[in-house]
């Protein structure tokens, strides 16, 4: 049974993909306050706080939360937090979203981070996430490259 905190993260991040930046963001923050003793809570959260902000340099300090906070974790521990999560299936994102951070800021890192989105893609499943992520990764490799 996925934890209770998740349906509010998901509330909170549909309001984020629903175009309420700034209340989605308040949302996202004070939860990351709540769950504090949550490692897979916090890990879903700055991925998504990342997204939710404006500055590249706050984008920026989220990606890196987020990779830092997976790190940290099992699958059992994403797992307690929603059935579905796994992380072979959330590297990738982590660090196609830490690369284009880095890319935007003109840090020479993002071609490190890329192929390390690359290589974890490799463990995605043939399915439209798989499809999506690895189509967002070669898009960033190429803007990083041109």
């Amino acid at each position: 049974m996925p934890d209770s905190s998740f349906s509010q993260i998901q509330a909170a991040i549909a309001a984020l993909h629903a175009g309420d930046r700034p209340g989605a963001r308040a949302r996202l923050t004070e939860l990351w306050h709540e769950l504090a003793d949550d490692g897979a809570a916090r890990c879903v959260l700055a991925h998504y706080l990342a997204d939710a902000h404006d500055d590249p340099r706050e984008v920026l300090r989220w990606d890196e939360r987020a990779l830092a906070a997976a790190d940290a974790l099992s699958d059992d521990d994403l797992q307690r937090l929603h059935p579905s999560l796994s992380l072979p299936a959330l590297y990738p994102s982590l660090y196609l979203n830490l690369a284009e951070a880095l890319r935007v800021l003109g840090d020479p890192r993002a071609r490190a981070v890329a192929a390390q989105a690359t290589a974890a893609a490799e463990a995605l499943p043939e399915d439209d996430y798989g499809q999506f992520i690895r189509a967002a990764i070669r898009r960033l490799v190429a803007r990083i490259e041109s």
